[in-house]
């Protein structure tokens, strides 16, 4: 029985392998198809991304490329200084380089002033080595050499003596300074006050337009309330009516706040209401402003001029 199911013709037997050899034809055909297509766009790909490459390639090549110049960048300028009065047995190396000379030349000063070496005429600094002479020229006028320092002995050796500065004289007790008119050399007479005290209180009445009592010396930052107690006797105000006074109408924010006693908020204060009430005539139109205390009041007194 199954031989009968399982027995072919030789006709069938042929149609079989027909059948076989177009299925194995179509694989194949198949194969090599699909196979050169995928290598075709392969190819192709490659290809176009070579070209990209090498239109970049040549582009970059003829692309202009920036040409820097010297001439667009600023030349390197030495800092220069004024020409100042110079003695050089006394300047340092910094003094000597702000006047034009090379740092090497400072070095080589100091070390013939540290051997016994002094300038005793302005002439000698032609002695400088490789000092140009165009700069000497410029120097010379400014060579200040101090003969009371000199002492020349009969071996002409040149050697320095200390410099005897004279004590400063001081006034007797119960003398008085009138502290709105004094210099700082007058100031300097008073006990307890040197150079740097008599300067800052020269600076400070400037500010002000002059003090109206003496205790205003308390309020600089610079001095302690023992020194002004100790010199304080020393100093009185024979005449306050001299007083500079700032024209409140007619002043702005900047020329009030450089007064002591006026800040920011204050002078603002004092512009808006003249812009609104116009002529100020009084202190006592900012009673109500919170800018202002009694005390303000009682300093602004003597340095408001409402009469303008």
């Amino acid at each position: 029985m199954w031989k009968e199911y399982f027995s072919l013709s030789k006709r069938e037997r042929r149609s079989i392998w027909i059948l076989f050899a177009l299925i194995a034809i179509t694989i194949a055909v198949r194969f090599f198809l699909f196979r050169s297509s995928d290598s075709y766009s392969y190819d192709r790909a490659g290809e176009a991304a070579f070209e990209r490459e090498v239109k970049a390639f040549e582009a970059s090549k003829t692309r202009e490329k920036p040409v820097f110049k010297h001439s667009q960048y600023p030349k390197f300028q030495p800092q220069t200084y004024p020409l100042f009065d110079f003695d050089p047995n006394t300047a340092d190396s910094l003094s000597f380089v702000h006047l034009g000379l090379k740092p090497f030349q400072a070095r080589m000063i100091l070390k013939y002033r540290s051997k016994g070496g002094k300038y005793r005429k302005p002439e000698d600094f032609a002695r400088v080595p490789y000092l140009d002479k165009t700069l000497y020229a410029k120097l010379l006028p400014h060579i200040r050499i101090d003969q009371r320092l000199i002492v020349v002995h009969r071996d002409t050796i040149v050697k320095y003596k200390p410099v005897v500065y004279q004590k400063q004289e001081k006034v007797a007790e119960g003398t008085h300074i009138d502290l709105n008119k004094a210099d700082t050399s007058e100031l300097k007479k008073v006990p307890g006050i040197g150079s740097g005290i008599a300067h800052a209180i020269i600076n400070y009445r400037t500010r002000l337009g002059g003090f109206y009592s003496v205790g205003q010396l308390r309020e600089m930052k610079q001095l302690s309330p023992e020194q002004v107690e100790k010199f304080s006797h020393f100093l009185a105000l024979n005449d306050v009516s001299s007083l500079h006074r700032i024209p409140i109408n007619k002043s702005g924010i900047e020329r009030l706040m450089s007064h002591p006693y006026l800040n920011f908020y204050q002078a603002k204060a004092i512009v808006e209401l003249r812009k609104k009430k116009g002529k100020l005539t009084s202190l006592d139109q900012f009673s109500l402003y919170e800018e202002f205390t009694k005390q303000d009041f009682e300093r602004l007194a003597h340095y408001l001029d409402f009469s303008q």
